[in-house]
C-alpha cells in the first residue's frame, strides 16, 4: 500500500508542475502583458514661452517656443493641437463693496475665469492676435515614449497691449484609430478650439458621434482609450515693469 501511494505521488507531481507552469504562463500573458499595459498612464508635459525679440515702429516681435514631451511609457496619439495668443489691455476702475460683490457672484455663477475678479482693474481689450498648430505636419501625429517636439515661431503685435496671454491645448489618447479630433474656429473671436468624435471604424453605437464627457458610456470609453485634454498658459508683459 505504501509503495502504491508513493508511486501515485511521483506520477502526480509532474502533472501538478505542468498545471502550475501553465497558470504562470497565463498570468504572465494576461496580467503582465494586458492588465499592466492597461494600467499604464498617459502623461504629456507641455511648456510654452513668450519672449520679446525685436521692435519695429509700433510693433513688437515675439518669439513663441512650445515644447511637448511624452513622459509616459506608451506611444501617445495626438488628436488636436493648437495655441491661441491674446493681446490684453487693462484700465483702472472703482467699485463699491456692493458692486464688487455682484460682479464676483455673476462671474462665478457663469463659470467665468477667476482672473477677472480684480476689484481695481478691468480688461478693456482681449483680442486674438496670433494662433497656430504645434505639430505642423500631417505626418507627425503621435509621440513615442520620451519623445519631444519643439515649435518656434516669430510674430509681431501692436505695442498698445499691456500684456500677451498664450494658451496651448492638446487632446490625445492611448489608442490608434478610435477617436478623431477636429479643430474649428470660435464663432465669436476666431480663436482655435476643438471637438472630439468617435471614429467611423469602431462599433456602430459610437461610430461618428461626438464625444461627450457628460455621458456615462462615453466615460467608459474614455477609460478604455485613455483620452484626455491638457492645456498650458503663459503671459508676458509688453509695457515696462515698475
Amino acid at each position: 500500500m505504501t509503495k502504491r501511494v508513493a508511486h501515485h505521488s511521483i506520477t502526480v507531481f509532474p502533472v501538478v508542475g505542468a498545471i502550475i507552469a501553465g497558470l504562470w504562463g497565463v498570468y504572465t500573458f494576461i496580467y503582465q502583458e494586458q492588465v499592466k499595459e492597461s494600467e499604464k498612464t498617459m502623461h504629456l508635459v507641455v511648456e510654452g514661452k513668450l519672449k520679446k525679440v525685436a521692435e519695429k515702429n509700433d510693433l513688437i516681435g515675439i518669439l513663441v517656443n512650445i515644447e511637448v514631451t511624452n513622459k509616459s511609457d506608451l506611444k501617445v496619439y495626438v488628436l488636436a493641437d493648437y495655441y491661441n495668443i491674446f493681446g490684453v489691455t487693462v484700465e483702472s476702475q472703482i467699485m463699491s463693496d456692493e458692486d464688487y460683490h455682484e460682479d464676483v457672484r455673476d462671474k462665478l455663477e457663469n463659470n467665468l475665469s477667476y482672473f477677472y475678479l480684480s476689484r481695481e482693474m478691468k480688461v478693456k481689450e482681449h483680442n486674438l492676435v496670433f494662433s497656430g498648430k504645434i505639430l505642423d505636419s500631417p505626418h507627425i501625429w503621435w509621440l513615442e515614449s520620451e519623445e519631444t517636439i519643439t515649435l518656434e515661431q516669430i510674430f509681431f503685435v501692436n505695442k498698445k497691449y499691456d500684456y500677451l496671454n498664450m494658451k496651448v491645448v492638446l487632446s490625445y489618447c492611448g489608442s490608434e484609430n478610435v477617436l478623431d479630433g477636429r479643430v474649428n474656429l470660435n464663432s465669436k473671436n476666431s480663436a482655435l478650439e476643438h471637438e472630439i468624435y468617435f471614429s467611423d471604424s469602431i462599433e456602430e453605437e459610437f461610430a461618428g458621434k461626438k464625444f461627450d464627457w457628460n455621458k456615462e458610456k462615453h466615460k467608459a470609453k474614455q477609460r478604455e482609450y485613455r483620452n484626455a485634454d491638457i492645456s498650458h498658459e503663459t503671459r508676458i508683459p509688453l509695457k515696462p515693469m515698475l
